[in-house]
C-alpha cells in the first residue's frame, strides 16, 4: 500500500536578530529545533537540538540567507574521532566542535551571546577544516 505524502505548511519568515552577516570563524549561538516539538518540525535524536554554540564555516554569508555551520558541545567527546577539542580558551567551558555535522541553517536562527563575538583562531580553524574534510568523500 502506498503511503500518502502529506503536504506541509511553509515555515514562517523570521527577521534575523544579528545586526550584520555572520563571518567565517565566528562562534555564535544557534537555535536548533526544539527536541520536545512534534516531528517533523522538531529534532529527532541523535540530531542536535536546543540553543547551542556553532562555528561559522561559510566563506560569505548574507544577513537574509543561510549559513553553513559546525555545532559545538560541552559534553566530553574524547572517544569521538570527528570532534575537535578547542584549545584557545575562547569558549567559557571546555568545548568540542563536531566536524562531521556540517549543517546549513537560516541566519535568523543565529544570535550573539556576547557583546564581542569570538573568532576561532586561524590555526585552529585550519585544523577544524582538515578534520571536517577527512569525513567527506574523497575524489
Amino acid at each position: 500500500m502506498k503511503e500518502r505524502i502529506m503536504e506541509e505548511e511553509k515555515p514562517p519568515y523570521k527577521k534575523p536578530s544579528l545586526k550584520s552577516a555572520p563571518r567565517i570563524r565566528q562562534i555564535l549561538a544557534c537555535r536548533f529545533p526544539n527536541g520536545a516539538a512534534a516531528f517533523p518540525n522538531g529534532a529527532i535524536l541523535p540530531e542536535f537540538y536546543k540553543m547551542r554554540p556553532v562555528l561559522i564555516i561559510s566563506k560569505k554569508a548574507r544577513l537574509d540567507g543561510i549559513v553553513t555551520i559546525l555545532p559545538l558541545t560541552t559534553s566530553p567527546q574524547n572517544s569521538n574521532p570527528a570532534a575537535y577539542k578547542i584549545i584557545s580558551g575562547i569558549t567559557p567551558k571546555q568545548s568540542w566542535i563536531i566536524c562531521n555535522y556540517i549543517t546549513s541553517v537560516s541566519v535568523a536562527r543565529l544570535s550573539a551571546e556576547r557583546r564581542i563575538v569570538p573568532y576561532l583562531p586561524e590555526g585552529e580553524f585550519a585544523q577544524v577544516l582538515a578534520l571536517m574534510h577527512s569525513f567527506l568523500p574523497q575524489a
